[in-house]
C-alpha cells in the first residue's frame, strides 16, 4: 500500500527496509552543473525507496554478488543490463510464488525520483559544505589521501584533505553516516546508484521524466546508463544532488544499486526489451 508521511518504513519480504517518498514537486539539477540545468518536476505518485544502498547480501537474494567487503558493505555492480534483468526475473519469481505485490513493481529509480528522494525536501544543492561532508557521506578524502593503489602507486593524491570521513579505499558499511532529513542514508558518496535513465547532456522536466532514448538498434550496446550520488572516490566539490555520472565499465568497485518500489509497471528496460520497441515503435 501507499505510505501516509515521508520516510514511513516497511519491510518487504526479503527484509529490505523501504522507505515512502510521497508525490510532490521540485527543482531538479543546479544552475551551476552545466549538464543539469535545472527543470521543474512533478513526481505524480508516491513510491518505496530502499533505507539503504543494495547491501552484498541483499544483492544474492537477487541472484547479484560482487567481493569484498562483508555481507553489510554495499553491493557492487557494473553491468546496468544484468542489474535490470535481475530486478525484472525478482519480480516475476515473487508473482510465481504469489509473494509479490499486486499494483506494484520493484525497479531502478529514475533519475528524477533518485534526486527527488535525495534532497528530502532541501532546495540547496548539498547538505553541507566540504568540511562538513564527512558527516553524511564516505568520499575521497583525508583518509584516502594518498592511499596505495592495487599497482602500489599512490592513486588518490586528488582527494581533499580537509575533512576526514574514516574511511580509504572502498566503500563503509551501509548506514554508517547520518541519514537525510526521509532517513535515507548514503545518497552522496559510498557507491554511486544506477538509474533508469540514459545519459544526455540536459535534463528533462515536467510530469515523471525518464529518458530511454536511442538513436538506433545499432547503438544499443553503446548506451551510457546515469549513476547518481557519487562514490568513496568522488572529491566533494561532485558530491552534490544534480551531480550526474555515465560511465558503464564492465569492472568497477564504485557503481551500486538503491532500489525502489513503484506503483505500476518497472519503467527500467533491459537491452532486449529496448530492442523490441525499437522493433515495434508504436509499443
Amino acid at each position: 500500500t501507499t505510505g501516509k508521511n515521508a520516510g514511513d518504513q516497511w519491510l518487504d519480504p526479503h527484509g529490505i527496509c523501504f522507505l515512502w517518498c510521497p508525490a510532490g514537486s521540485f527543482m531538479m539539477g543546479w544552475e551551476k552543473a552545466p549538464d543539469a540545468q535545472p527543470k521543474e518536476v512533478t513526481i505524480s505518485k508516491g513510491f518505496w525507496m530502499s533505507k539503504y544502498e543494495l547491501t552484498r547480501h541483499q544483492g544474492s537474494l537477487f541472484g547479484l554478488s560482487s567481493k569484498g567487503g562483508t555481507a553489510n558493505h554495499p553491493l557492487q555492480v557494473s553491468d546496468g543490463n544484468r542489474l535490470a534483468h535481475r530486478i525484472r526475473n525478482q519480480g516475476i519469481y515473487m508473482k510465481g510464488l504469489k509473494r509479490g505485490f499486486t499494483g506494484w513493481s520493484y525497479d531502478l529509480p529514475t533519475e528524477a525520483e533518485w534526486e527527488y528522494a535525495a534532497r528530502a525536501g532541501d532546495q540547496r544543492h548539498a547538505p553541507t559544505n566540504f568540511k562538513g561532508m564527512s558527516i553524511y557521506a564516505n568520499f575521497a578524502d583525508k583518509s584516502l589521501y594518498g592511499a596505495q593503489g592495487i599497482h602500489g602507486e599512490e592513486e588518490h593524491l586528488y582527494a581533499y584533505r580537509g575533512s576526514n570521513d574514516g574511511v580509504g579505499i572502498g566503500s563503509a558499511v551501509v548506514g554508517r553516516y547520518r541519514a537525510n532529513s526521509w532517513g535515507l542514508h548514503d545518497m552522496l558518496g559510498n557507491l554511486a546508484e544506477f538509474c533508469a535513465d540514459f545519459y544526455k547532456a540536459h535534463l528533462h522536466g515536467g510530469r515523471d521524466p525518464l529518458d530511454l532514448y536511442l538513436q538506433s538498434d545499432r547503438k544499443i550496446h553503446q548506451r551510457n546508463q546515469v549513476y547518481r550520488g557519487g562514490a568513496w572516490c568522488t572529491t566533494p566539490d561532485l558530491l552534490h544532488y544534480a551531480y550526474r555520472g555515465f560511465s558503464v565499465p564492465r569492472s568497477s568497485n564504485f557503481l551500486g544499486v538503491r532500489l525502489v518500489i513503484r506503483q505500476g509497471k518497472r519503467r527500467s528496460r533491459t537491452i532486449e526489451e529496448l530492442h523490441a520497441t525499437l522493433k515495434t515503435p508504436n509499443k
